[in-house]
């Protein structure tokens, strides 16, 4: 495949992220009126912006894009106070309570804890564990073998499964700025990994930049992060199939 200029790539990432927040927040439902873009992202990244914007078709004045969009959640939570007068602090107060350590002075309420002690905790690790994937290795593997690719906004994960869903081979690594270039060194340590009587027969790409990389590797198929969580759960708890 002839190999891509990076401003395409870029443009088919932003795409891939646009795609799945959409597809999260709408849930299948259109987007009307006026679309106001705030935070970090949307105020640094304007091809993100410009993805949203063409993607939900926006025009003229539904198309907001404050100047200090980026400072919106720090202005709301400046705003955001009770007149109390004994409750002011000033600057040099402040700022000594934050180089000093910062120590409540009122409990805050709590959630009960997830154990009531270490006997509790163990037997819920025993319990899990009893639901580990089976592990093998790639390089002696002979058959048929499933690719599976998450993307994700930080974080990219490979993984390669035969045909009893043992787990041939997994990968886990920062993007480092570039999803595509940490999905490639994966796929390069997989080539020199597998058998030549081995062949990967299906694959496929979930997580934010599930549309870049299945365009660029030519997967066969691209997944919701939420359904392929539940495929794999499903397979490692067979139970829940049933019921």
């Amino acid at each position: 495949m002839k190999e891509l200029p990076e401003k395409i790539w870029q443009r088919l990432f932003f795409q891939a992220v646009v795609n799945q927040t959409i597809s999260g927040l709408a849930c299948g439902k259109p987007i009307r009126g006026n679309v106001a873009f705030l935070g970090g992202p949307l105020h640094f990244l304007p091809e993100l912006r410009k993805a949203f914007i063409r993607t939900l078709n926006l025009t003229g004045d539904a198309i907001i894009a404050p100047e200090h969009s980026h400072l919106f959640a720090a202005i709301g939570a400046a705003m955001n106070t009770e007149d109390k007068t004994d409750a002011k602090v000033s600057l040099e107060d402040m700022i000594s309570r934050l180089s000093n350590g910062i120590r409540m002075e009122f409990e805050v309420k709590r959630m009960e804890p997830l154990f009531a002690g270490q006997e509790d905790f163990d037997e819920f690790i025993n319990r899990h564990s009893s639901h580990c994937v089976r592990k093998g290795e790639l390089s002696s593997y002979h058959g048929k073998c499933f690719l599976g690719i998450d993307a994700g906004s930080t974080t990219t994960k490979v993984a390669v499964v035969g045909e009893d869903g043992t787990l041939l081979y997994s990968f886990y690594s920062s993007n480092n700025g570039s999803p595509l270039s940490t999905a490639v060194r994966a796929i390069k340590e997989i080539k020199e990994q597998i058998p030549d009587d081995s062949q990967i027969v299906w694959s496929c790409s979930t997580g934010y930049g599930e549309a870049l990389l299945k365009a660029a590797f030519l997967l066969d198929e691209g997944e919701v992060e939420t359904i392929s969580h539940y495929y794999a759960a499903a397979f490692l708890n067979r139970k829940w199939i049933a019921s």
